[in-house]
């Protein structure tokens, strides 16, 4: 974007038209402080881009925490597409930080006006010693303004740096973001609740009807006309005592009465 060098800058700017210093001055001196406010513009988005990157890493690992506490029958540390995924994501992301870093980082590229160019140069361009010149206001400003040409390159070059990496960053997001939505998907189809409800649409199998007990044998009937079983002891009959008493014959009988 600059194909003349600073020499063929300095044969152009060996002008007595004072207004014209004047206007390219002006121009030169706007286009430094533009590309001032263009870093601060990128430092900004930079910066931005740093805190989503940190947000963006904390749901990666709740992502991944909840990943690896699935214990299905075919889990998802055991699918190889599941973890070229996960290395996908893992390098975007890394990438992302050198880009970021790479944007952010100080540079020495940034010059500004220093003592020797504002004051050392002041009395070689006003005749200062000698009879002063008449156009000495004009040399000075001419000077600056090869000047300001200078550190206006110096900027331009480096924003433009800043700008290509923070750029790249923000590709590498929007790669990683892509990603992360397959995982997510992917995590949602293979998990065990999708398991249990395509589980519960199939069809169900027919169980067959267990057989019926058999039913107890009939109980034969007494000679009192109740029915009862062979293996209940009947009691002894009760007889008429000497006493009018019913007794059992079992009990022991009274001794006679004597006359």
């Amino acid at each position: 974007p600059f194909p003349l060098t600073d020499e063929q800058i300095s044969g152009f700017l060996s002008t007595n038209n004072e207004e014209v210093v004047k206007e390219v001055y002006f121009i030169a001196h706007k286009l430094y402080n533009y590309e001032m406010d263009r870093t601060k513009t990128l430092d900004g988005k930079a910066t931005s881009l740093f805190s989503f990157v940190t947000a963006f890493l904390t749901a990666i690992f709740v992502v991944l925490n909840l990943a690896s506490q699935y214990t299905v029958s075919h889990p998802l540390a055991s699918s190889k597409f599941y973890i070229f995924l996960v290395f996908v994501l893992v390098g975007c992301l890394s990438a992302t930080l050198i880009s970021l870093y790479k944007t952010v980082v100080v540079s020495d590229a940034w010059r500004a006006p220093g003592e020797k160019d504002l004051f050392e140069s002041i009395h070689d361009l006003d005749g200062h010693g000698d009879k002063l010149l008449s156009n000495s206001g004009h040399n000075y400003r001419r000077f600056l303004t090869e000047h300001y040409w200078k550190l206006y390159k110096a900027g331009h070059f480096g924003n433009e740096t800043k700008a290509s990496q923070l750029h790249r960053s923000q590709k590498f997001v929007f790669v990683s973001m892509a990603v992360l939505v397959v995982i997510v998907i992917k995590i949602v189809l293979d998990s065990p609740i999708m398991t249990t409800k395509e589980n519960t649409t199939t069809t169900p199998v027919k169980t067959q009807p267990t057989a019926a007990s058999p039913r107890p044998a009939a109980l034969p009937v007494s000679s009192s006309g109740i029915k009862v079983r062979e293996s209940v002891e009947r009691p002894a009959p009760i007889q008429a005592s000497s006493e009018g008493t019913t007794k059992n014959l079992s009990e022991k009988r009274p001794p006679a009465i004597k006359p």
